[in-house]
Order: C-alpha cells, then sequence, then structure tokens
C-alpha cells in the first residue's frame, strides 16, 4: 500500500487501494476453502 496512489485522503482508500485491500479476504478464502462459484448458477441473486 501506498499512501500516494492508494488513498484518496488520509483514511480513505480510493479505487485502487480498495481493490488491493478487496484482493486479501478472497485469497484467504480460496486458499483455506473449497468454494463453489455461484455466479452463473440460475436462480441466484
Amino acid at each position: 500500500m501506498s499512501g500516494e496512489t492508494d488513498f484518496r485522503d488520509e483514511g480513505h482508500l480510493n479505487d485502487v487501494g480498495s481493490r488491493k485491500i478487496a484482493v486479501y479476504p478472497g485469497r484467504c478464502l480460496t486458499e483455506n476453502y473449497t468454494l463453489t462459484d455461484m455466479r452463473n448458477v440460475e436462480g441466484n441473486f
């Protein structure tokens, strides 16, 4: 994370910083659990 490229101001991430942060929980979930990708299953919201 870089203060010059990832933050909008002192306490808020910009789009780039938000995307970087969002990758971490997804990586943890896929590395530690067997998950089914439900994005293309009919009837899901």
